[in-house]
């Protein structure tokens, strides 16, 4: 990015041609290679949507496994107001929070 910008400030200021047109050139690809991304979003959205449940259902089960993991569990829950990828219920799949009688652990159904 900062080769690109760099691109079209000199080539603006200079006046140079070849620079301006790898500038717009790139930029043009950049354009269409996000509104590909986008459409394949769009296509393919439910795909990533049962992706995205199970990426943030394996986070919930390895939870205190990670201090790091924790704090982007923890913020984006406060972020978007929200607890797991379907509710609530999904913190039953941590063996520290789920809601059973077996669990022993001080913070079932926490």
């Amino acid at each position: 990015m900062f080769i690109l910008g760099f691109a079209g400030c000199i080539g603006a200021l200079r006046e140079n041609t070849f620079l301006l047109k790898f500038f717009s050139v790139f930029l043009g690809i950049i354009f269409f290679l996000e509104l590909t991304a986008g459409v394949l979003a769009f296509v393919f959205k439910d795909w990533i949507k049962d992706q995205l449940y199970f990426f943030i259902n394996n986070n919930i089960r390895a939870y205190r496994d990670d201090i790091d993991l924790q704090n982007l569990i923890d913020f984006t829950q406060e972020y978007w107001q929200c607890c797991g990828a379907f509710g609530a219920d999904d913190w039953n799949l941590n063996i520290y929070f789920n809601c059973t009688d077996s669990n022993a652990s001080r913070e079932r159904c926490g």
